[in-house]
Parts: structure tokens; C-alpha cells; sequence
């Protein structure tokens, strides 16, 4: 019915003029001559503008630069010649004057100069694109990007809930394992544990096509001696026509590390496997043979830093002589200087019983991570399939045998940058994709990765598929597809998702991630004839459409230029991992999906190109923030907990920097914590606080601060409860407190008793990791303090939910007096020491005026200078005493913590490490731990409360921020593990 209505209402050319019918031949020569006619009046009308203005006043007020007026060149391309007509109206501008000194004796090579500045901290690839437009930090020795200078800090949380949020995670750290996969599984059972979870031997990620989580520990110290999170990523199996069962077994593992624990982690493995550094010298008969091209490039390399160095420090003024010839600069390999390719320069380790490999992949791999709902449109719009051609199988049919063998090859041998065509048969061809492709088992995976690639553009968010699911694509250069502005991206409207494309997806084949991606040699040849940008720019020069790329342009580029090296193949595609990540999965705490998105792993040189592909797609960048206010948002395990190397050196880091800020302050900017009763305002005194809960002497504390792990003299007294069971039946405990969970009081009271035999004595002083929501106003603050509530205090919100809590009395200082008799003193003691230098000064000018008197009554009483004034690079006489009086002051400011538990008028029985205010539950909100038997002492306190009868809506606890003598009510919930 409705279609029949909309046939028969009028169009809208009938309405105008009635029907228009189209002739069937027309003149051209009249036709072109009045469409000649309306562009030159257009041009006309362009050249002679009837409004009047400058031309970069109809720029947008964003755009605007005040230089504009004066410098062409800072407008659009497209401006700069009518803006330089207008300027030749008024008076052009005078002559630039002579450039500036540190303009002329800037670098001579800026590449060899950036290469240089990364010794001590390492730059990511995309590190010039983010140093423009964020703030940027030095940690765990990268140069990272910390936050975004354009104050996005809720646009991004916007981007990671509604849109797409992009960061780039390349400081992340890859660890190769290659051995027999019982070996491998036997030693890495050792650093982890079932009770936390999926481990390294679990079913669904030993085929490859799921990535896993683990927390590992030091050899067998579970539950102490935690190191941290990694995930991993087996590599898949293929079937192979050898009949070596051996190869069958040998499986390669890649575990991502954090840069904060990767040394540590490092140094367990090889003490575990009991690795040795592979040299040169010592590689096997393959390896010798394949890098026998490498060791002269890497002679050849370290003569040309020699010689960068000499060019650096050249000034950019000199110039250079007629008879020297311009040498032609190899850009691309500059810029790789400072990263680990190709794969000959990875450090390598080797068993003792030669039997299993590790390579260290650092600074080798890029990784770039996706959150939000439109992260599935992003990617399908910026990365498209590279075409292999049908007769590619055909080509190796011959050889098949030799190719395959080739391929087993290239997955262990050590491949230099610059692979010839000649060792064809050894797996050295340029065009890795008639190598790879070549085998037919390979060639069946890539088919299978397009149609699924193709059945994604019906899904809405990464959230409607598998969890963890890794899909292996070989990609064109992200840089022929470019737009001409930028775009957002959104999912595609005709693409349908339907049971068949659900049925497709939950049952993936394990084609879906054979990628050539792990193989070294694949990588170096993906890196090393990756176009450069002057290759591009000639590309993109000849298009009559700015920013497209036609198929038919692309593929006759190597048969029209000579002077480009691009050809359809493996120049202009890339291998990558696309590694989905679920979000949240449990719609009680958070809503389906969120933090939901991709991880892009890619070979080195590649993620610019692809990070401006994405960007270019609507994409919002963010940094170190954005990543710590997703994981707060999503209420995930914090990254550096308390019970590892990593968390207190992280923890004293921020000590020491909130410390410094601290005692910049002027006296009375400074908050007084010994009156508002903190004891140790900027860092969370674990030890201290197990120790007061424990009723343990000192001596049995483990400070694991400023303190490395040592297995075989350390032992951590405390740790973090993360057992999966044991904290799912706390969290239970904890809900059913609730009013409106209780059934039965009986059965509540028996879960309390079970509680306290699930946990021994000798685990009451682990960590519990927890999430408080305050109620009403208040945001947590690092640092805060959780406390036990009184009786009366759980009587007073329960009567009136708008109760603001209650409030410290403030405390008294101590210090106060001493403080203000130390400065006194110090004030007193500096006078006298001037005063003495002084008469010091004026007795050797009294000295020296009675020795040269009569020179001085001939020399027309000319002033003689006696005494040097005191250079400004020397330190000053008093320097020492300063330092000391400094010191005292800060110990009377802040005294050495002796007590947390009963230093307030409330227990205090954790603390808070990251607080702030949730936008997804719209109010304060922090994350931090609390003591195993601190939280006994509460659930028993409610228990006892609900069996006297009294009402009780949720289990309160006391929040205090450092800086406030109010108390805030909160409501506790058990943080779940990953």
C-alpha cells in the first residue's frame, strides 16, 4: 500500500516545470562552449570579489593565525595566491631580516639529530605526530604521550562510550618463546596459577585463535611475589607435510608485557629456562648461511653512525663543495635507526638444553588500541584487503616442495633488511606474498580472512563478537586510501548480521589467523619496501582526484615510472593482527560492551601511515590519562598492584614528585596534615598498615619499598587476594548484605561462617581489592583512607541517606613549635654569617687600599677592585647548611610513619590508589584494597546487626581524602578478577 502511495504522489521536476524528457543526441560544440561560458564567469566572479575582506578572514575563527597577515605561507595552498594579490595592493611586506644564530647552527640532518636525542628515552614512530598536540612524559625510558592539550577530558571519555578512542600502546613489550610446546608449558606453569584463571595451557588459546590473560608470579611463590598482568597469543598451528614430529610439537608463544615489569619478567625467564645469550658466532649452520649478508650491514650500519654523527654536529650553514656529489638519503632506514630491525639486530637467548629460543621483540612490533562502539567501522574503512593474484599458487606449483620448505625457513632464520631476489630458494625473495601465498594452505586462510572481513561490516560494535578473537589480515598500503579531509566513520546501514554471520563468527576456523606476520623475514621485507613518503607524493601528485587512489592507477604505477619502486605487490601491503577485545561482560557492574574494541599489531615502519588512516577516519587520540581513565571507567584490575616491584616503584615515583610539588609551596599554601591526622599523604602505606592489622613486630615486615625481589632472601609478608573463587564468594557475601538480596537471615549467617573457615589465619592480612561509590557529593582522592564506621554512624545514614558524615576533630601538631624555633635559629645563623663574611670582605679592601694608597693618589684615585664578586655558577657559601636545614624542616612537616590503623578517630582499614569521579555511575568513585581481616570485622558487624533486627540498605564504609577532615559514606564492592 504504501509503495503504490509513493508511485502515485507527484515528483518534485513535476512540480517545478512537469515532465522532463531527455533528447536523444545533442550538440557537443554548444554544449561545451556554455559550460566554457559559466566558468569563466565563475573564474570572474573568484578573481574579482564583489564582498569585501581579506582572504584570510573567510578562514574559520579555529583556523585564524595572526602571522597570517604577514607570512603566505601559514594559509591553505589554495589561498596563498590570492592572498598574495591582495598584499601586492597595500605593500608587500619587507625582507625577513638575517636569520637568528640557533636558526643558522641548527642540524644539518634533523633525522640523525632526532636519533640522537632518543639515547636515553625512546620515541615511538608516531611520537612527532603526538609531540604537536600532547603533552608528552618520560616513562619506563619511552617518550610518551601523557595527555592531549586541547582539555578533551570528557570528549574522550565520549570516544570511548559513544564513538572510537585510538592510542598507541608500541611501549608495550613482545617476548618470543620458540620450543617444544610440553617444555614450554612445564616451565611457564611455574610463574602462574589456576586459581587465578586461565593460564598458558588452557584449550581455547592453544590454537591461536583466542589471546589470553595471566598474572605470573615468581617460580612457585604463588600467591607472593606477584609480577604482573601480560597477554598472550599462541602462535596457530599449520599442517605440515614433514614427518618430523618434532617440528609438529614446536609451537612460538608472544607474550605483551608492560615496560614497568619487563625486566623483571626478563630476568625470571631466564633464570626459569636457564637462558644464554646467542652470539653471532654460536647461531646454527642456518642461521649462519641466511645472515651471512647481515653481519656486513651491520659493519656498514655502525660506520654510518660513526659518520652521523659528524653530520650532526655540522652546522646547517656550511656548504658544500663543488666537486662532492649530494649523496641520496635512504629516509625510511633513518628513521628505523633507533628500532630492532631488521631481525638479525633482536637480542636472542637459547636453553641450556638448546631445545627452546627466546626473542626479544622489543621496539620490533607496533600496537595500536581501539576502544568503542565505532572502532568496527573505523577499521573497516581505513584498512582494505590487498588483492593476491588467482594464479599465484600456479606460479610455485613447480617448486611447491621448495617453497614450502623455504617457508619453514623463513619462520626461524635471521633475515638483514635488504633481501636479495637471487636466494629465491632459500626464502629470500622481495615479493614475500608469492612465498607466503604461494602454498596452498595459506592461500585457502587468505580467502577465508576476506569473506570474514566482509561478513564484519554487519556488526555494530566489537562487542557482538567472540571475546579475545584474533583475526589475521593482509592489508594495502593504508596511504593510497586516504581521504581528502577528514571523515567519521560509521557502520555501514546496508550490511545485514544475521544468524548465518553470528553462526560464521562463534565458529571460526583456525584460518582466521594464519598470518605471515610471524615470520621474521615477512617482516623485514614488509618493513624494508614499504614506500617512502617522497613515492607517495608522486603517487598522489598524478591522480586527478585528490586523495583517492584508483585500482587501475595503483597497478600500472611500476609499469609507467621508472623512477618509482612501487609495483602491485608486496610494496604496497602490510600483514597485521586484529585482536578483539570484549569490554565489560558483566551487565550488573557496567553496561554490555563497554571499553569494547580492536588491538592492530603491525611490523615496524608501519604505524604512522596506518595511525593517520585512523585518525583521518574520526578516530580521537589519547594518551597515558586516557588509558588509566578507561581502566578506572570500566572498573578493571589496576595495572601496578601493591604486592609487586613494579606497583612500589611506581608508588614511590609518585611519592617523591607529589613530595617535590608539595614543599614548593610557600608554609601557609601548605595543607597541614599533621593537624587533619594523615600520616602519609602521598603514598599508601601497605606495610605499615599489615603490620598494625597483624600485630606484628617491625623486624617480620617485609618493606618491600625501594627493595628488589630477590626469591631466595626476600619474602613478602603480604599480598593480593586473587583467587578467583574466594574473591566471587567475598563478592556474594558483600551483596547479600543488601536489603533487598536477603531471603534469610539463617542462611546469611551461615555464608558468614563459611567465610571465615574459607580463610586461614595466615592469609587474614591480604589485600582485598575493592570499589567504593560514594553517596551523595564527594570524589575520592588518591591516597584517601577507608575506615571502619562506628555503630552510630551506621545509625545515622541509615536514618537519613542525605547524611554528609562525619567530621575529624582537627589534631594537634607537634612540630608546630620546633618548626617555627628551627627557621628562627636558621634566619639567626645565616645574619651572623653574612655579617662575618662582610667584615671578612671589608678588612681585606682596608688591607689592600692601605697597601696600594699612594699608587691610588697617582692614578687619579681609580678604583682598584680587590675582592671577585662570586660567580654565578658557583655554589654559595651556605649551600650545605641550606640542605640540612631543608631536610629537618620536611621531617618536622612530615615525620616518618609509625602508625596508620589508629591514627584518626576511625579505623582505618585501606586505602584508596585511584580515585575520581565516574561518569558512568555519575558520582565519586575509587579503587583501592582493603585488609582481608578488616573486611571480616565489617561483614561481622552487619551480621550482627541484621540479627538484632536493625534495617540496613547497603554495607557502608567511611571515606576520607587527604586534604579534608570530612568523612565521606560509601558503598564497598569486591572488585572481580579479569
Amino acid at each position: 500500500m504504501e509503495n503504490n502511495m509513493a508511485e502515485n504522489k507527484p515528483q518534485f521536476d513535476m512540480l517545478l516545470g512537469g515532465t522532463q524528457n531527455l533528447p536523444l543526441e545533442f550538440s557537443v560544440g554548444r554544449f561545451a562552449s556554455a559550460r566554457a561560458q559559466e566558468i569563466a564567469a565563475l573564474t570572474q566572479a573568484i578573481e574579482n570579489p564583489q564582498r569585501t575582506g581579506l582572504v584570510f578572514q573567510k578562514l574559520p575563527k579555529h583556523m585564524r593565525r595572526r602571522v597570517m597577515s604577514r607570512t603566505s605561507k601559514r594559509l591553505p595552498r589554495r589561498l596563498r595566491e590570492a592572498h598574495i594579490h591582495q598584499l601586492r595592493k597595500s605593500g608587500l611586506p619587507p625582507e625577513p631580516k638575517r636569520p637568528s644564530r640557533k636558526y643558522r647552527r641548527r642540524p644539518q640532518n634533523l633525522l640523525l639529530e632526532y636519533n640522537r636525542r632518543q639515547k636515553k628515552y625512546v620515541w615511538l614512530e608516531t611520537h612527532l605526530w603526538h609531540a604537536k598536540r600532547f603533552h608528552m612524559t618520560e616513562k619506563w625510558g619511552y617518550k610518551l604521550a601523557d595527555f592531549p592539550n586541547d582539555k578533551s577530558f570528557r570528549a574522550c571519555y565520549r570516544a570511548t562510550a559513544n564513538h572510537c578512542l585510538l592510542q598507541d600502546i608500541s611501549y608495550y613489550s613482545c617476548i618470543e618463546l620458540n620450543g617444544p610446546i610440553d617444555q614450554l608449558l612445564g616451565h611457564l606453569q611455574k610463574l602462574t596459577s589456576k586459581e587465578c584463571g586461565l593460564t598458558f595451557e588452557a584449550k581455547a588459546f592453544l590454537d591461536g585463535t583466542r589471546e589470553g590473560s595471566v598474572m605470573l608470579f615468581h617460580q612457585n611463590t604463588y600467591p607472593c611475589g606477584a609480577i604482573g598482568r601480560v597477554s598472550f597469543l599462541w602462535k596457530p598451528t599449520e599442517k605440515l607435510k614433514s614427518d618430523d614430529t618434532q617440528m609438529s610439537e614446536t609451537r612460538i608463544v608472544w607474550i605483551w608485557v608492560h615496560p614497568a615489569m619487563y625486566q623483571e619478567l626478563l630476568d625470571e625467564l631466564i633464570m626459569l629456562f636457564h637462558f644464554t645469550v646467542i652470539s653471532n658466532a654460536n647461531d646454527t649452520e642456518l642461521n649462519k648461511l641466511s645472515c651471512s649478508h647481515g653481519t656486513t650491514d651491520e659493519n656498514s650500519s655502525t660506520s654510518d653512525m660513526r659518520k652521523s654523527e659528524e653530520i650532526i654536529s655540522s652546522p646547517a650553514k656550511k656548504k658544500r663543495k663543488f666537486n662532492e656529489t649530494k649523496e641520496k638519503k635512504d629516509v625510511e632506514k633513518t628513521k628505523l635507526a633507533t628500532r630492532n630491525v631488521p631481525f638479525i639486530r633482536t637480542p636472542k637467548y637459547r636453553s641450556s638444553s638448546g631445545s627452546i629460543e627466546m626473542v626479544l621483540l622489543k621496539d620490533t612490533l607496533n600496537r595500536f588500541r581501539l576502544t568503542g562502539p565505532l572502532s568496527q567501522a573505523v577499521l573497516l574503512e581505513s584498512l582494505h584487503t590487498a588483492n593476491i593474484p588467482e594464479n599465484i599458487s600456479q606460479k610455485n606449483k613447480t617448486n611447491s616442495k621448495e617453497g614450502e620448505k623455504s617457508l619453514d625457513i623463513s619462520a626461524v632464520c635471521l633475515q638483514p633488511h635488504n633481501v636479495s631476489a637471487d636466494n629465491f630458494k632459500m626464502g629470500k625473495s622481495e615479493d614475500w606474498r608469492m612465498d607466503f601465498f604461494g602454498v596452498s594452505h595459506h592461500k585457502e586462510s587468505w580467502h577465508y580472512q576476506e569473506t570474514l572481513w566482509q561478513t564484519l561490516k554487519g556488526a555494530v560494535s566489537p562487542a557482538q563478537l567472540p571475546p579475545h578473537l584474533v583475526l589475521a589480515l593482509t592489508i594495502q598500503d593504508p596511504r593510497l586510501q586516504l581521504p581528502s579531509k577528514r571523515t567519521k566513520a560509521v557502520p555501514d546501514e546496508k550490511a545485514i548480521w544475521g544468524l548465518e554471520s553470528e553462526e560464521q563468527i562463534t565458529s571460526l576456523s583456525s584460518l582466521a589467523c594464519v598470518s605471515p606476520i610471524w615470520s621474521p623475514h615477512v617482516r623485514d621485507l614488509a618493513t624494508s619496501s614499504m614506500m617512502s613518503l617522497a613515492e607517495m607524493a608522486d603517487i598522489r601528485s598524478r591522480n586527478l582526484v585528490p586523495g583517492f587512489v584508483l585500482e587501475e592507477f595503483e597497478a600500472s604505477v611500476g609499469e609507467d615510472s621508472s623512477n618509482i619502486s612501487c609495483h602491485n605487490s608486496s610494496h604496497s601491503c602490510v600483514p597485521i593482527l586484529l585482536i578483539q577485545r570484549p569490554g565489560s561482560q558483566d551487565p550488573v557492574q557496567k553496561r554490555l560492551g563497554f571499553t569494547s574494541g580492536w588491538d592492530v599489531v603491525m611490523p615496524a615502519g608501519w604505524a604512522l601511515p596506518l595511525w593517520l588512516a585512523l585518525v583521518f577516519r574520526g578516530a580521537r587520540a589519547g594518551g597515558l590519562r586516557e588509558s588509566g581513565s578507561l581502566g578506572f571507567e570500566a572498573g578493571r584490575e589496576l595495572p601496578f598492584a601493591p604486592d609487586t616491584v613494579s606497583g612500589n616503584s611506581e608508588a614511590e615515583a609518585q611519592r617523591m614528585q607529589l613530595t617535590e610539588r608539595y614543599f614548593r609551596l610557600p608554609p601557609d599554601k601548605r595543607p597541614n596534615y599533621a593537624k587533619l591526622g594523615i600520616t602519609s599523604p602521598f603514598i599508601c602505606s601497605w606495610d605499615i598498615l599489615v603490620n598494625d592489622w597483624s600485630q606484628m613486630t617491625p623486624e617480620n615486615v617485609a618493606v618491600i619499598r625501594n627493595t628488589e625481589y630477590q626469591p631466595s632472601s626476600f619474602n613478602i609478608q603480604f599480598f593480593v587476594l586473587r583467587d578467583r573463587k574466594k574473591l566471587e564468594y567475598l563478592k556474594a557475601v558483600i551483596s547479600s548484605l543488601n536489603t533487598k538480596n536477603i531471603t534469610n537471615t539463617s542462611q546469611n549467617v551461615r555464608n558468614f561462617h563459611e567465610l571465615t573457615n574459607l580463610f586461614p589465619s595466615s592469609t587474614s592480612c591480604c589485600l582485598v581489592p575493592v570499589t567504593i561509590y560514594l553517596c551523595g557529593k564527594g570524589r575520592p582522592a588518591d591516597c584517601a583512607m577507608i575506615c571502619l564506621p562506628t555503630e552510630m554512624d551506621v545509625d545515622r545514614i541509615s536514618k537519613n541517606l542525605h547524611n554528609p558524615g562525619p567530621t575529624e576533630e582537627p589534631h594537634i601538631d607537634e612540630h608546630q613549635a620546633e618548626r617555627k624555633e628551627v627557621r628562627a635559629e636558621h634566619k639567626k645563623l645565616l645574619k651572623r654569617l653574612r655579617r662575618k663574611r662582610v667584615r671578612e670582605r671589608r678588612k681585606l679592601e682596608d688591607l689592600a687600599a692601605a697597601m696600594h694608597g699612594e699608587s691610588e693618589v697617582e692614578s687619579d684615585h681609580k678604583h682598584i677592585p680587590v675582592v671577585a664578586k662570586r660567580k654565578t655558577n658557583e655554589p654559595p657559601p651556605t649551600k650545605d647548611l641550606t640542605e640540612k636545614h631543608e631536610e629537618k624542616l620536611h621531617s618536622l612537616w612530615m615525620p616518618r610513619t609509625q602508625m596508620v590503623k589508629d591514627s584518626c578517630s576511625r579505623t582505618v582499614i585501606g586505602f584508596i590508589t585511584k580515585g575520581d569521579f565516574c561518569f558512568t555511575e555519575s558520582r565519586g568513585a575509587g579503587q583501592g584494597y582493603v585488609i582481608l581481616s578488616a573486611l571480616l570485622q565489617l561483614v561481622a558487624m552487619y551480621q550482627r546487626r541484621l540479627r538484632d533486627g536493625n534495617k540496613l540498605s547497603t554495607p557502608w564504609v567511611l571515606v576520607r581524602n587527604p586534604t579534608n577532615l570530612q568523612y565521606r559514606f560509601g558503598v564497598i564492592n569486591i572488585q572481580s578478577a579479569m
